[in-house]
């Protein structure tokens, strides 16, 4: 079962084609889709507006299923007057209590990272965002966001951090030499959440890894 939700936890209501094996495509409208898909088998889902004048909206997607494992992969794609301008490739998240985000970003040079968050249960969580400079000195550490149930948000590092650049030594590695500043997200409590980070750099999307642990000396 996929599940398309707004900002809010609310159904987001698209048109979407469902591929499965060896079933005639459809193509339905709504905000629940369901995949049957075959051991060692592939299902599509394709979603988009469901009216060509609908405006533009934000939000995220649950997959649910019973049963034995199974992998997803989103692909994202922007277009503008018929003009493919991106297309990214984005893995699941899986819940977490904590991830770090790798950070070099230049306002001025039309560089910028964005990152997205979602409450995938029950109850509202609470999230600390901890940016931590070149020497591992958390620099900012009063930034708490809060999500209720089935809630997501999706900004840019520079509206929240009130920076326009920034970029500091190595906190994750195997990056070609390059350096970089984390930032560092910690549900409250044990509270666990789901999250990705993106890189806009003069105009092109790339996906940033989210790492599944907390650098050291962060404290809880």
């Amino acid at each position: 079962m996929l599940a398309l939700m707004d900002q809010q936890g609310n159904p987001l209501v698209a048109t979407g084609t469902i591929d499965n094996p060896g079933i005639p495509t459809v193509r339905l409208t709504g905000a629940l889709f369901t995949i049957s898909i075959p051991p060692g088998g592939v299902g599509f889902v394709t979603a988009e507006a469901a009216g060509v004048r609908d405006p533009v909206k934000a939000g995220w997607a649950l997959v649910d299923y019973a049963g034995r494992s199974l992998y997803s992969v989103a692909t994202l794609q922007q277009s503008w007057s018929g003009v493919m301008l991106n297309a990214i490739g984005v893995l699941p998240s899986q819940p977490l209590p904590h991830a770090t985000i790798p950070v070099d970003f230049s306002v001025s040079e039309a560089r910028r990272v964005g990152y997205a968050l979602a409450n995938p249960g029950q109850t509202t969580i609470s999230i600390t965002l901890s940016l931590v400079d070149q020497l591992g000195i958390i620099t900012n550490d009063g930034l708490d966001i809060t999500l209720g149930p089935g809630q997501q948000i999706a900004r840019y590092l520079d509206q929240d951090l009130g920076r326009t650049y920034f970029k500091g030594s190595v906190v994750l590695r195997g990056k070609d030499g390059a350096t970089f500043v984390s930032v560092v997200l910690r549900g409250k409590d044990g509270a666990t959440f789901v999250g990705l980070a993106l890189m806009e750099h003069q105009g092109r999307l790339s996906v940033i890894p989210v790492v599944p642990l907390p650098i050291p000396n962060i404290p809880d």
